[in-house]
């Protein structure tokens, strides 16, 4: 553990010295941001690129909406920055509410679909594959807490 401690320090010092990092650490904030935002923007058009030509249309647009829920999460958490005291009822609710959108998402979208891909697996036993996928989520989620 102390190796990956003194890897880890070197690499961060290593880091902190280069001319490139100065640069960019020398610039003003927004200039900064700037400058992340337009990495981020030509790494991913690169990386859709190299998927595009790799893979088909349909990688991308999965890769794509990936990239979209996943800034979409991050909206959805950034108004905790702003409320540090939330009130324990509207916790509560939001808490219940997020729940509930995650079980519809459950109950309408996923379950059928599973249900035939079980049959594709097990012909006339799709509900069986699925109830044993659910509850082998379950334990793991039980023992994971």
């Amino acid at each position: 553990m102390t190796n990956i401690q003194t890897v880890l320090n070197t690499q961060y010092t290593h880091l902190q010295t280069h001319p490139s990092f100065q640069k960019i650490k020398s610039m003003p904030k927004i200039q900064r941001w700037l400058t992340f935002l337009g990495l981020f923007i030509i790494s991913q058009l690169i990386i859709f690129s190299l998927l595009y030509l790799v893979f088909d249309k349909q990688v991308v647009i999965g890769f794509f909406a990936c990239i979209l829920a996943g800034l979409a999460t991050g909206l959805g958490a950034l108004p905790v920055v702003f409320l540090k005291d939330i009130p324990e009822r509207l916790f509560n609710s939001l808490l219940g509410a997020a729940a509930g959108v995650m079980l519809a998402a459950t109950a309408f979208s996923l379950l059928v679909p599973g249900i035939d891909h079980g049959n594709l697996l097990w012909p006339g036993k799709g509900l069986w594959v699925v109830s044993a996928g659910m509850l082998i989520g379950a334990i793991f989620l039980h023992f994971a807490d």
